[in-house]
């Protein structure tokens, strides 16, 4: 006998239910098929974010703020690594091919003597090859210059304008 809830002769009694039992185990049917379901939904997601991140590192590398800070922060590091200045006009990063374009290199010579500039390259090419991501191995693949001047000059006093290196010692 099947309880009703509208019928109020019967509502302190148990209730039947049903279960769907074959053979002898449950079934668990809809439960199996949701698992796969939801490891898909996870699966998915990651890779929508993942493509999302590369999206976002592609507008970042791209932007002309970010240009201008790696150009700024390239021409300070190497300017204190050499101890003389050093100027970049632009530079381009192309992680499709693996390899940077620098535009409008300028070093300048040692002072007195820094105009005009020792070295001034209009376009360098720098390709590097990836043997291991693993090991993190890779080579260098192809350089590039174009259009190099060099202006190296002594004067009478035998002074120049190579820039002195901070790690040498006398003596």
């Amino acid at each position: 006998m099947q309880s009703n809830p509208s019928n109020p002769s019967q509502q302190g009694k148990s209730q039947q239910h049903d279960l769907n039992v074959v053979g002898s185990t449950l079934d668990p049917g809809p439960l199996r098929s949701s698992g796969k379901h939801i490891a898909a939904w996870i699966a998915g997601s990651i890779l929508v974010l993942l493509l999302m991140l590369l999206l976002a590192g592609h507008f970042v590398l791209n932007s002309a703020r970010f240009h201008a800070y790696l150009v700024h922060t390239i021409d300070q590091k190497v300017t204190k690594a050499t101890g003389t200045r050093v100027e970049l006009e632009n530079i381009n990063i192309q992680l499709s091919t693996l390899s940077v374009d620098i535009y409008g290199l300028t070093v300048f010579g040692a002072a007195p003597y820094t105009h005009p500039p020792l070295l001034q390259i209009q376009h360098i090419k720098v390709s590097i090859g990836i043997t291991s991501l693993l090991h993190r191995q890779w080579y260098l693949k192809n350089i590039v210059v174009d259009a190099p001047v060099i202006k190296f000059f002594t004067d009478a006093g035998g002074v120049t304008n190579l820039p002195h290196s901070k790690s040498s010692s006398s003596g």
